[in-house]
């Protein structure tokens, strides 16, 4: 893989997955939980030491999933074709891939794998088989973090083609998440091992000449959705610290862990709540970009200035209606009471007088939106938003001081 200086980084994901980076001075993890040894073109002078993670349930978990749940209906190519129509986060299904024995980057711990929040009228295959690659691309991010703690720069990871990075959607996470690229390269573990051994025997004049014809033949970069992805990955990290919490409890009943466990299961909840939020604001954008991207086709079909204003202004037209559109309103409003417990019901009947947008107002404002955000949304100026904010505090009668966000919390 011609991964041989600081920044680069192997890595494959077979039945177990491995993680290789390169450091240019001893290291070592307090914890054990990786090894660090010579590389193979170290030299008293040249420092290159090898960091090596490794992860037990990766590419194992994936085969299951596809041997005990799509069975002979569906190929790992099908499979990924699944997995395009299912939207970051698998609509909260989350799978921690750790079935495969004990794992030493948790602490030689083995909390076997789990499938959580998996709703049988709402959830397909296909929600299983995204869950289960974002379970083993976030338990990558997971491990990696423990090396970039320990001083390695992850600038590109170079992998095979012959595991589970030939799913794009399993490369992208990774790519997006890490913040690096993902060069696949045409080759194998032992097509390595030959070239090592020709340097030996003279062959090749050194290792970079042996290394000299390996290309990438695909290049994954990362893309633009990293808050949704980390939101995901949010929400499977609290899966797995509940997770090994319950282990530690099962052997001492001390009423720390128990509320630390109810403290988990809360942000388990509220976690559930901003995915369910977020794919519900994606689909509303989704539908309108859909709508206008029809209408730029079929305004470039025309040559005709006149007929090309007319499509425009057709597109201006749906732009608004669609921010002011009723029906989308109460569709939200009926999602919204569902995630936040009736919020707007309880917010008319305190306050019956309040408006639509007076309404929009409270709703981003309890989602956490920034004003810049809010004013987007609602289509008016940073200065109106802040005016409107203003006057929507003194009708609620709100402390000066409190939290606008605390007190819709505590409606």
């Amino acid at each position: 893989l011609n991964v041989l200086h600081p920044g680069e980084v192997a890595a494959t994901s077979g039945t177990s997955g491995v993680v290789y980076g390169i450091v240019d001075r001893p290291v070592f993890d307090t914890k054990s939980r990786v090894n660090a040894f010579a590389h193979v073109n170290y030299e008293q002078s040249f420092n290159r030491i090898g960091v090596l993670l490794c992860l037990n349930g990766a590419g194992i978990q994936y085969s299951w999933i596809k041997h005990q749940v799509a069975r002979g209906s569906h190929s790992y190519s099908d499979m990924e074709r699944m997995v395009s129509t299912v939207p970051i986060g698998s609509e909260g299904v989350c799978i921690l891939p750790f079935g495969n024995g004990a794992e030493r980057m948790l602490d030689n711990r083995d909390p076997n794998a789990h499938i959580i929040n998996l709703q049988f009228n709402r959830h397909t295959r296909g929600h299983l088989y995204r869950a289960a690659l974002e379970g083993v691309a976030f338990s990558f991010v997971y491990g990696i973090n423990i090396l970039k703690e320990m001083g390695l720069n992850v600038d590109v990871i170079r992998v095979g083609n012959d595991n589970m990075f030939q799913s794009k959607t399993f490369s992208t996470i990774l790519a997006t998440m890490l913040g690096s690229q993902i060069e696949v390269v045409e080759t194998t573990g032992a097509v390595g091992a030959a070239k090592a051994a020709g340097v030996a025997t003279g062959d090749y004049h050194s290792l970079k000449e042996a290394l000299s014809n390996i290309k990438p033949t695909i290049v994954h970069e990362p893309q633009y959705q990293l808050s949704q992805y980390a939101q995901a990955y949010s929400f499977w990290l609290a899966c797995l610290e509940k997770s090994l919490n319950q282990q530690v409890s099962s052997g001492k009943d001390s009423e720390s862990i128990k509320r630390k466990n109810l403290e988990l299961e809360q942000n388990l909840k509220l976690k559930n709540r901003e995915l369910a939020s977020i794919t519900l604001q994606m689909v509303t954008k989704n539908d309108l970009l859909l709508e206008v991207q029809d209408g730029l086709q079929a305004a470039a079909k025309s040559n005709d200035p006149d007929a090309l204003k007319v499509w425009l202004r057709k597109l201006s037209g749906k732009i608004d209606a669609h921010l002011n559109n009723t029906n989308d309103w109460e569709a939200f409003e009926d999602h919204f009471n569902l995630l936040h417990n009736d919020f707007f019901q309880k917010l008319k009947g305190l306050y019956p007088g309040l408006t639509i947008p007076e309404l929009k107002m409270c709703a981003y404002i309890k989602m956490g939106l920034s004003t810049k955000e809010i004013a987007q949304r609602l289509n008016l100026s940073m200065r109106g938003t802040e005016t409107g904010r203003f006057r929507l505090r003194k009708k609620l009668d709100i402390a000066e001081g409190k939290s606008f966000q605390l007190f819709l919390d505590t409606l």
